[in-house]
């Protein structure tokens, strides 16, 4: 029976270092996570300065959509669906780059298009997925 009460003492004896360690470990483990993040976020603070300034000398910013204004779809793919939403039960079909529409009106963030076959739906309105010709 002696020798439980040893086991006992041993845990008990090593007990404060084994909880300094884990404390010193968690600290180290956060110190590097903290600073990086700080300057993590001071570069993307920089860059995000410095975007708008060279965007704004070297390219107008895009027209605002206006109805019958034709449009060419300029990512891979793009859903056209049958009402603003994004739900995946609302796409008819998915676009490619290249098709070419008329701006039938805006809503919020959704295009109301016709396609050249004739086709009315809806698609994403942001300028990364398309550019205005002929009169846009």
């Amino acid at each position: 029976m002696p020798e439980p009460d040893r086991r006992e003492e041993n845990r008990v004896k090593y007990l404060p270092w084994v909880i300094l360690i884990i404390i010193l470990g968690l600290i180290f483990y956060n110190l590097p996570k903290a600073s990086n993040s700080s300057s993590k976020k001071e570069k993307r603070a920089e860059k995000k300065a410095e975007k708008p300034a060279k965007q704004s000398q070297t390219t107008p910013s895009p027209p605002p959509a206006q109805e019958n204004a034709r449009i060419e779809i300029t990512t891979d793919l793009l859903n056209f669906r049958s009402k603003p939403d994004l739900s995946s039960k609302t796409v008819l079909a998915t676009l490619k780059r290249g098709t070419q529409a008329t701006i039938l009106e805006k809503q919020e963030r959704w295009l109301k298009i016709q396609l050249d076959d004739g086709r009315v739906g809806f698609i994403s309105y942001k300028n990364k997925y398309i550019r205005f010709i002929n009169g846009g």
